[in-house]
């Protein structure tokens, strides 16, 4: 049985011991604040072009229910017609609210408000991708701390692996999303809605969704999946460690070796080498649990002596091998750091795309984060904490920013 009389925050160096301590919990606290409890459950719409000889026949089809008098009524549909090529026209038909002025407007003003109207697919996937990502987050972070406090330091590192990959990686993705929308609201204020907004978005968003690493190797599930390739996960984590000071790229490979069949299982459960005075032999420990050197004077020298870390913690001075230990603790620590701040940062983002385009007012639906405009003195919805009237979220206003750069992590011994 696991001995809970100590954690990881008492075998690692001591200055990780502190930010260990106090990043427990932390992420799931923040979630908690933005009213994330983890019982949401949200949707989002796919819009699937229809390439048809007879567009006419066609929206006649839909304005009758598709000839399935079974479905419920969907409010009306917003139709986009493309040029014909090839003798085929390629149409875009989704459901969307009554509240959208499509009947008796003029086709130029109802052809602008369908345009409009593709933003509740980018906004509802938008929400979607933020919540796969914070639900993810939340499950590795409080994996982490569970098993690196339960002293099981090779799943730990496997956790906290995965836990800093998810880290760089969303932040990566965040700013790449925040480039693309401040592009679209530039181009949108100067020419106008188009459909190529959608398109950029959302062919971003589909490689954030549904990219895979599936090769050739599994061709069923290639096939499958694989026609939308993930972004290699070691690129995103060069570019974090340029954004920290923290000794990610070192402490991340560390993770990598505890995870395989390599040193890093070795050292999870080993105490250096003590080597006679004669250089001339050695031995080592090996212990599932933490074991503790304690240094004690003998007929004038020095001698050390072998403790169990849970009985010696008090006043012992730790010269055990934690190269494992301490890279959990610091890349879990700074993993928490950017994953609160970029969720935080991103879900502004997401509000602003919400807010301005006012999809969850066209849509038919309902979903997480469906917020819409406030009036006057209400206080905005995106948690700007200003009045609605101050916090306009126009075309023409600016995009909040992700953060470029985080705070350093306490470096410890990586040795």
């Amino acid at each position: 049985m696991t001995d809970r009389s100590i954690g990881l925050g008492d075998v690692v160096a001591p200055e990780l011991t502190e930010g260990w301590t106090q990043h427990e919990g932390r992420l799931s606290q923040f979630l908690n604040r933005l009213g994330l409890t983890g019982d949401e459950c949200s949707q989002s719409l796919y819009i699937l072009a229809v390439h048809t000889s007879d567009p006419m026949h066609f929206i006649q089809e839909l304005r009758t229910n598709h000839g399935r008098p079974e479905w419920e009524d969907p409010g009306q549909w917003a139709i986009l017609v493309a040029d014909k090529a090839d003798g085929a026209a390629k149409v875009l038909a989704f459901p969307v609210s009554k509240r959208l002025a499509l009947v008796g407007v003029g086709n130029s003003q109802a052809r602008r408000n369908s345009l409009l109207a593709l933003f509740i697919e980018v906004h509802s996937r938008l929400v979607l991708w933020w919540l796969v990502n914070a639900w993810r987050s939340r499950q590795l972070a409080e994996a982490t701390w569970q098993l690196a406090d339960s002293l099981k330091f090779v799943p730990a590192a496997a956790c906290a692996r995965s836990l800093i990959e998810t880290a760089a990686s969303f932040w990566v993705d965040a700013r790449k999303v925040c480039e693309l929308w401040s592009g679209t609201k530039i181009d949108y204020s100067t020419h106008g809605p188009s459909v190529s907004h959608r398109d950029a978005l959302m062919l971003e968003l589909n490689k954030l969704l549904w990219g895979s690493k599936f090769n050739d190797k599994v061709p069923h599930l290639e096939k499958a999946y694989g026609r939308v390739q993930r972004t290699n996960v070691l690129s995103q984590i060069d570019k974090l460690a340029r954004a920290t000071d923290s000794p990610l790229q070192e402490d991340y490979q560390w993770l990598c070796n505890a995870v395989h069949p390599s040193i890093g299982g070795m050292l999870a459960f080993a105490a250096p080498i003590m080597g006679y005075s004669t250089e001339s032999f050695a031995f080592q420990w090996v212990s599932e649990r933490p074991l503790t050197f304690l240094p004690i004077g003998v007929g004038g020298g020095d001698a050390h002596v072998l403790f169990d870390t849970a009985l010696s913690k008090r006043g012992a001075k730790d010269v055990r091998q934690t190269t494992i230990q301490d890279a959990i603790a610091r890349s879990a620590t700074l993993a928490v750091n950017v994953l609160e701040r970029t969720l935080d940062d991103a879900l502004r983002v997401i509000d602003d795309v919400g807010l301005t385009t006012r999809a969850p007012t066209m849509a038919s639906f309902t979903y997480w984060r469906n917020i819409e405009r406030k009036s006057g003195n209400q206080e905005c919805p995106c948690r700007s904490g200003k009045k609605a009237k101050r916090c306009l979220h126009r075309w023409n206003d600016p995009v909040p920013t992700i953060a470029d750069r985080f705070g350093s992590i306490a470096k410890g011994s990586t040795e």
